[in-house]
């Protein structure tokens, strides 16, 4: 696939409303003041609609490929933590600086990583289904008071892949396509979605099942039958 970063500098260039981020950087593959040099530039280059997206990295494979070394879960855990205490120093010298306080993303669904969100995330991401998203949810509530946190200030996502059917369809599309069916049935499931607690779902690119004219299509049923009955 076409890597991440230079991807958000090009549509930062052909947007002006959308926030654009990163779902997530592999922390192991740049140092933090690598990361935190290119995320001033796109929060620059994009008017302040930048949204930081990290992780502690997880595809043996990938790393393999890079030449890069894969650490125990753990380590990668510390050095995450590590790398997001980075990127809040205060005072440090940088010029020029962010346009605002940029939003820092921290994505996993593993305890530790959930710890490392509930210090120092905007954001909390995991993919799940309602039921497990709820769960963590009360996980990170946890989380966030032993630490003097309010459960408010981490907001939380989630999302998955969605099919709009225009008429129903018992037998569910094959593949893993979490969110699916007409309009009505999608809205009733996006709910679940938030009464579990996600205050953002992101709709995956599905590339195995839709091709790019399907999912404009796809994304112009969203927005203009799904969002309205989200948005009240």
């Amino acid at each position: 696939m076409l890597e991440c970063w230079t991807v958000l500098a090009a549509l930062a260039t052909q947007t002006a409303a959308v926030s654009l981020g990163s779902l997530v950087l592999g922390n192991a593959y740049r140092h933090p003041a690598v990361v935190a040099n290119m995320a001033v530039t796109l929060d620059h280059v994009s008017q302040g609609r930048l949204v930081l997206g990290i992780g502690a990295g997880w595809q043996p494979n990938e790393h393999a490929a890079y030449g890069i070394e894969l650490p125990a879960a753990r380590d990668r855990v510390a050095v995450l933590a590590e790398a997001c205490a980075a990127y809040r120093l205060r005072d440090a010298p940088f010029d020029p600086r962010p346009l605002s306080r940029l939003t820092l993303l921290v994505g996993g669904g593993g305890r530790l990583v959930m710890g490392v969100a509930a210090r120092h995330a905007g954001v909390w991401h995991a993919w799940a289904r309602p039921a497990g998203l709820a769960r963590k949810n009360a996980v990170l509530d946890g989380l966030l008071r032993d630490i003097g946190r309010c459960p408010g200030d981490v907001a939380r996502a989630t999302g998955g892949t969605v099919a709009v059917r225009a008429g129903r369809d018992p037998e569910r599309a094959a593949g893993e396509i979490e969110v699916q069916g007409t309009p009505e049935d999608i809205l009733s499931q996006l709910l679940a979605f938030r009464d579990a607690g996600a205050d953002e779902f992101i709709v995956r690119d599905d590339a195995a099942n839709f091709s790019i004219e399907q999912a404009l299509t796809q994304l112009d049923t969203l927005t203009q039958a799904v969002l309205p009955g989200l948005t009240r």
